[in-house]
């Protein structure tokens, strides 16, 4: 398997394609990954205070919802360019005749060492067996009924994708699947470079916001499936909402927008602001 056909060099053009690439990731809004905030209970809100306690609430998860909004952004846009320049390192390697299982695994393990929020970093081929990885022990283990890996034939087109949380088959842990394809000159499809995002790490950065008592954040994508939740309930991971999670059906009418109900993970009573952006599948 090449896993890049040519080595990276910082030219002129290169600098270019990576701006084009942040750009691509920074403005195709809309489409796949959803911010929820739920804060400001409404039980216990009574008489004349309801009205403006409820507009308060409003204006408060919004502009909280804004602010993930914009944090997620920048973690996810970080893990692509992670993935990018880990492909053109690869590439180096290659080219010069050094890349093998331990300067891969070296090369990885440096990147994981500046982005805490990632588990892992492994390459696919064109099968869907690992041939590089960050951990050892998972050489030609078969990761083709990964949605990560089975996007790349079914949608030739897609681009960085976040796939379904899934139970590591090594660790046993959730991980969220992060995934650029690699092509081939002639545009056939040689596997994926992948990483691991652990979902409490969403968590850890969501639950210093102040969304107050009994408030939440999560993070789903756009066909309803849950990928991390502050406060985290594990059970709820990867499980889809659509039908059960009113904001999912009103995103045909707007890419964010504040309402008021009940969670369809906890059941409680809130006000849910919603923001959608970030076409990581395109």
């Amino acid at each position: 398997m090449d896993v890049i056909n040519e080595p990276h060099r910082m030219t002129r053009k290169n600098r270019a394609n990576r701006r084009r690439s942040t750009e691509r990731l920074r403005l195709n809004a809309t489409v796949l990954v959803v911010i929820v905030v739920s804060g400001f209970l409404l039980a216990g809100t009574l008489g004349y205070l309801r009205g403006a306690a409820l507009n308060d609430g409003e204006r408060s998860t919004s502009s909280i919802a804004r602010l993930v909004s914009e944090q997620t952004t920048r973690s996810l846009q970080t893990v692509g360019q992670a993935l990018e320049l880990s492909k053109s390192r690869l590439a180096e390697l290659q080219a010069g005749g050094k890349l093998d299982e331990d300067s891969a695994r070296s090369l990885f393990r440096e990147e994981l060492a500046r982005l805490p929020y990632l588990r892992a970093i492994w390459v696919i081929d064109g099968t869907g067996k690992i041939t590089f990885d960050s951990d050892v022990g998972n050489i030609g283990v078969s990761l083709a009924d990964r949605d990560y890996f089975r996007v790349y034939t079914e949608r030739p087109g897609t681009g960085f994708f976040l796939g379904r949380p899934v139970r590591s088959r090594s660790i046993g842990t959730w991980l969220i699947g992060a995934a650029f394809p690699i092509w081939r000159k002639n545009g056939q499809f040689d596997g994926v470079i992948a990483a691991a995002i652990e979902p409490p790490y969403f968590d850890q950065i969501w639950s210093s916001l102040g969304v107050g008592a009994g408030g939440s954040v999560a993070l789903f994508r756009r066909d309803g499936v849950l990928l991390a939740r502050s406060p985290y309930v594990e059970s709820a991971i990867g499980q889809s909402f659509v039908g059960r999670a009113e904001f999912l059906a009103r995103l045909e009418q707007g890419t964010s927008g504040t309402s008021r109900g009940a969670s369809a993970i906890d059941s409680q009573k809130r006000v849910v602001s919603y923001c959608s952006w970030l076409n990581i599948q395109n």
